[in-house]
């Protein structure tokens, strides 16, 4: 059992040993292979650029909050699993709400 507080994955390695991997692009490596892992990191990067890029194209200030959410998580990539869990609920819940931000306000400027 982890300590309280250790929300990092385990592995098992073939021999038995056990590892913590901590960081999404070292468990993208991991999990994927050197490859798609790193693909995995770079689309998911995109997918938050992207989010931030469509609030701050709403020109609402209240799309303020789920930009900067969004760059904080970008920056604790290399530090945490943002896409798994609880941070990876609050990742992708605030990119979907930053894309809606970015499509309501391109339906309401046409």
């Amino acid at each position: 059992m982890p300590p309280a507080g250790c929300y990092s994955p385990v592995y098992t390695c073939a021999a038995g040993r056990r590892r913590i991997i901590d960081g999404q692009i070292v468990a993208c490596w991991v999990q994927m292979g050197l490859v798609l892992g790193l693909v995995c990191p770079v689309a998911v990067a995109w997918a938050g650029i992207q989010g931030i890029v469509e609030a701050v194209r709403a020109a609402d200030q209240r799309q303020a909050v789920p930009a900067a959410l969004l760059i904080a998580q970008l920056l604790q990539m290399p530090m945490a699993g943002i896409t798994t869990g609880e941070l990876g609920f609050l990742f992708w819940a605030v990119v979907g709400l930053a894309l809606a931000a970015g499509e309501a306000a391109g339906r309401r400027s046409l």
